[in-house]
């Protein structure tokens, strides 16, 4: 099975996977923007998109590119700005300056839902982390 695991950051979620991140972590294979993807072959079963939605400018754009890349599922999580714990969590970080808005692009599970069902079928959508991420699972 070949993964690609899209802003691996410092652990890819699988050691057999392709890891890109636009930094350089030990786990990296590939480093740099989501551009880099255009590059590669079309050999992908699984992509793996795993709370790095929220941190691109054009959400749309990259889960296009991912599934150009993808022959068969898509794995994509996310902060869900509808949660109210989330959003108490982001105020707290906002308020001791952990986080920046220019980091951060807030998502509704159905303004990701209409993004990913426009070159995917969803099979699977849960909440964890007490409703503050959410997990979309689809097949192309």
């Amino acid at each position: 099975m070949r993964v690609l695991d899209v802003g691996c950051g410092r652990n890819k979620l699988y050691p057999f996977s392709l890891g890109i991140d636009h930094k350089k972590y030990p786990s990296v294979d590939i480093i740099g923007d989501l551009s880099i993807i255009e590059e590669l072959p079309k050999c992908f079963d699984v992509a793996l998109v795993l709370q790095v939605i929220e941190h691109l400018d054009d959400p749309a754009k990259a889960l296009d590119m991912v599934a150009d890349k993808t022959n068969a599922f898509l794995v994509v999580d996310f902060p869900n700005r509808e949660s109210m714990l989330w959003r108490l969590i982001w105020r707290c970080w906002r308020g001791i300056g952990m986080a920046k808005e220019s980091q951060h692009k807030d998502l509704t599970k159905s303004e990701l839902l209409r993004i990913v069902e426009k070159r995917f079928t969803v099979l699977n959508v849960c909440s964890y982390w007490f409703g503050m991420l959410t997990c979309v699972v689809a097949q192309k």
